[in-house]
């Protein structure tokens, strides 16, 4: 939470300009000391860099998650005056949703440095709070608690499933959602391993299986880390 500790002399402006280009606005070079690179979207069919390994991780989750429909890496410049001083700063992410929730700009930080650093990030964080509210959307400091779950886990497994790179027997699928409507508790185990399959059948039929789950065209708890034995419904 931000506790509010400030002088009177701070204020934050911004131009709507600004807010529309949404675009990447400071580059992320290699670093000594933490881990940064790239990784290849496939939502935006773009590289996008990170700066931590924590940053990686949230991208994954990006990626995976189908209600994220864009998002940026270091995608706008916030400017505030502090003490007679003009500085900026600028998020980790933007993020838009195909839901009804609030466009997001959203800092990723380890929970140690956030304390650690309190003072320090506080007046970049009151700007980024003000901006979002004068230009609907919501800021958003997030943690490893808040990325490193199980549903991250998940994220990362499943997230080559979703555009596999061997193609999928559709008849494969249809097998599939017979089994799991016969099965009277379905789990990856129950349709397949302890099936009749042949060993050749029961492993493509697997690949088959982790295609629908990572399309959402079954249903499982993906907030539990999954397993053969995780229950599937359709």
């Amino acid at each position: 939470m931000i506790n509010s500790y400030l002088d009177d002399e701070f204020y934050s402006f911004f131009t709507e300009e600004a807010i529309i280009s949404l675009k990447k606005v400071r580059k992320i070079g290699l670093k000594n000391f933490s881990l940064s690179g790239n990784i290849s979207s496939l939502k935006l069919n773009n590289v996008v860099s990170f700066e931590s390994s924590l940053e990686r991780d949230y991208i994954n989750i990006l990626e995976f998650n189908s209600s994220v429909v864009h998002y940026c890496e270091q995608p706008i410049k916030i400017f505030y005056t502090l003490e007679d001083k003009e500085h900026y700063y600028v998020p980790d992410f933007f993020v838009r949703f195909n839901d009804n929730r609030e466009d997001e700009l959203v800092e990723i930080k380890y929970k140690d440095d956030l304390l650690k650093n309190k003072k320090k990030y506080f007046a970049k964080f009151k700007a980024a709070k003000m901006f979002c509210e004068a230009n609907g959307l919501k800021f958003k400091i997030v943690n490893e608690d808040g990325i490193r779950t199980p549903f991250l886990l998940n994220c990362k497994f499943l997230l080559p499933y979703r555009r596999p790179k061997n193609d999928i027997d559709y008849s494969d699928i249809a097998v599939l959602e017979e089994r799991i409507k016969s099965v009277k508790h379905a789990t990856p185990k129950s349709i397949i391993t302890d099936s009749f399959f042949p060993d050749d059948r029961k492993a493509e039929l697997l690949y088959a299986l982790w295609y629908m789950i990572a399309n959402s065209m079954v249903n499982i708890d993906l907030n539990m880390q999954i397993t053969m034995n995780s229950k599937i419904t359709i």
